[in-house]
């Protein structure tokens, strides 16, 4: 009895017939999976990350002053992807309650913000590592 080869739709390698499903191999069919995965995936991470640019637009404009912020889509998307790592919203608050109890007023609003997100990394990260130091020294 002899076996039916047939090309795969997709790649055009010959098969056995009864291996391909709707004319298309099993690698073929298994790529077409893990491309739709990553496609499913990412536009995860895509709305994941507008998720937390609204979020962040609400909390600008709750500030006394960075209100005119609120409206930088391209400013709130680094925020966001750089940041990633901290509370950002909860810093940018902290910020505006500063300026307002020490009645303060920048010239720059986007510089004074990005080095108050960047103190605050510095500080996460310097205590991390003295938390590290305290396992290994214990």
């Amino acid at each position: 009895m002899n076996e039916i080869f047939k090309k795969c739709l997709k790649c055009e390698k010959e098969y056995p017939e009864h291996t391909l499903e709707n004319g298309v191999c099993y690698d073929c069919r298994k790529k077409d999976e893990e491309a739709k995965k990553t496609k499913i995936e990412q536009r995860s991470k895509r709305d994941e990350i507008e998720t937390k640019i609204e979020n962040l637009k609400v909390v600008f404009e709750t500030t006394d002053h960075f209100k005119q912020l609120g409206n930088n889509y391209e400013f709130l998307t680094k925020i966001v992807l750089t940041y990633g790592n901290i509370d950002y919203e909860r810093e940018i608050l902290k910020a505006d309650l500063w300026l307002t109890v020490n009645k303060k007023k920048k010239k720059d609003y986007k510089r004074y913000i990005m080095n108050w997100l960047n103190k605050t990394t510095a500080r996460i990260e310097f205590y991390k590592r003295l938390r590290q130091m305290e396992k290994e020294k214990f």
